[in-house]
């Protein structure tokens, strides 16, 4: 369609209406009409809305309207091109002398954009309609482009709405949160069991049980049965209604209270703070069913006359009071403390900042690609920055009482004796399984979150266009 516009626009000299709404032209097609535009003296009109046209398209158009003397009238309406592409339109605005009408609705212009549209409509003198509805410019950006506008006496028409998108309700936010984690974990419990088997593997310097990680997924099934490798379930369960609930629900909301105006995430320092604030309150409080999660999963190995035999979570909570007291329920909660607030200084600022650099960069929008990407990326840092720390806690927390005394006197002895007896890399065992179990449970999280929040502010909240909480 494109290719045909170009040919139609580059060898007519009587056109002056352009119409190709709806057509999926996407940037390279813009290209092509950029270069016939770039001469045209006869076109009044150009429709190019709901094209999938982004900053980059942008960019090929205004280049070739910048100096354009003949037309008027430029829609380019559901277009996702957001504030660069604004950027680019506001050369447009300022060097043009025919262009009267501008309709821009619902392409993704935030506040940073309004201001870049009202610095090039201070010195704009054709300019007398512009129509900007449902962007994200909000009463700042409106207050922009009225000051921009105040003196200009030729100015007739400025149609734009500046409600607020309504965001989620922070109650709503740990509710989500809960159950995308609680989903997540359906899917990716069995790995996390063989991540916990592999890393007491060849303990102390021991004979080591399993090979690979699907050696142990295996042995674990053929030995155990499907209830083997499900065993601990609700104990998981139990972790991320307690952990996943109240780092993901504080960490978005204190994100929602530290972001820039146009809706950009904070710093990257101020990110990292805001995970590790969150990450350490949640596992403060997910501490005892991660207790209970070590324990169940790991029961399946030992000998049967030295199994716990948990019958679920709650059993476990319960005999572990009941047999070594209240506060036995916070064994280890400093590693696995400090491992939390690792992980989300990790996880959570790397996935709002490589969505944010992707979207930047034009390489995606808003949607499941992104989302898939983006959690990706953090699930890798994540499981190269945390693993350490998750061996140790791990070992900590599983460690027996042998003739009355514990097995390690602390964290520093656990940490010790793997470097003295099984070496540096030994810190790293169990990586794959251990990626395979981070990588999907934040892919799933982070697409069950975005995915049940855009559900929520659609049906609920009744917004036209959606507002991460991440």
């Amino acid at each position: 369609m494109a290719y045909v516009g170009y040919h139609l626009v580059q060898n007519n000299t009587k056109l002056t209406v352009l119409c190709l709404t709806n057509n999926q032209i996407g940037n390279e097609g813009i290209q092509y009409l950029s270069d016939a535009l770039e001469d045209n003296e006869t076109l009044n009109v150009v429709s190019l809305g709901k094209n999938h046209i982004t900053a980059e398209g942008v960019y090929y158009l205004s280049n070739a309207l910048q100096y354009n003397k003949t037309l008027t009238t430029l829609y380019l309406s559901d277009n996702p091109f957001g504030n660069k592409g604004a950027l680019y339109l506001s050369n447009v605005l300022q060097s043009s002398t025919a262009l009267t009408t501008l309709w821009i609705n619902n392409n993704h212009i935030g506040i940073e954009g309004a201001q870049y549209l009202s610095n090039a409509l201070k010195t704009n003198t054709t300019l007398m309609i512009l129509f900007l509805h449902n962007n994200h410019i909000q009463s700042q950006g409106a207050q922009y482009l009225s000051d921009a506008l105040q003196n200009n006496k030729e100015f007739k028409i400025m149609a734009l709405n500046t409600k607020s998108t309504t965001n989620t309700p922070n109650s709503i936010k740990f509710l989500i949160s809960g159950l995308a984690s609680m989903g997540a974990t359906l899917f990716v419990h069995p790995m996390d069991l063989v991540k916990n088997r592999m890393q007491i593997s060849g303990e102390g310097g021991g004979v080591k049980e399993y090979r690979t990680s699907y050696h142990a997924l295996t042995t674990i099934f053929r030995k155990e049965g499907f209830r083997g490798i499900y065993s601990g379930l609700s104990a998981g369960l139990f972790r991320q209604a307690t952990y996943a609930t109240t780092r993901l629900g504080i960490y978005q909301i204190l994100l929602e209270r530290f972001r820039d105006q146009d809706g950009r995430p904070p710093s990257i320092f101020v990110n990292l703070l805001l995970g590790v604030v969150s990450g350490g309150l949640g596992s403060l409080i997910g501490t005892p069913a991660e207790l209970a999660l070590i324990r169940m999963t790991l029961d399946g190995r030992l000998p049967m006359n030295e199994r716990r035999n948990y019958a679920h979570v709650f059993d476990a909570l319960a005999r572990i009071t009941r047999e070594e007291g209240i506060l036995k329920l916070w064994r280890g909660a400093i590693p696995t403390v400090t491992r939390a607030m690792i992980v989300n200084a990790a996880q959570m600022p790397s996935y709002s900042q490589a969505k944010q650099l992707i979207m930047s960069m034009d390489l995606m929008q808003q949607g499941l690609p992104l989302h898939a990407v983006s959690s990706l990326i953090a699930a890798l840092i994540t499981t190269i920055v945390s693993l350490p720390i998750d061996i140790v806690k791990t070992r900590y927390q599983n460690m027996k009482i042998i003739q009355g005394k514990p097995e390690y006197t602390g964290i520093l002895d656990v940490f010790q004796r793997i470097f003295r007896q099984e070496g540096v890399l030994s810190f790293w065992k169990g990586f794959t399984p251990y990626f395979y179990r981070i990588g999907p449970h934040t892919i799933l999280s982070f697409i069950f979150i975005e995915q049940l929040n855009i559900q929520y502010q659609r049906r609920i909240c009744k917004n036209e266009s959606y507002m991460s909480t991440l």
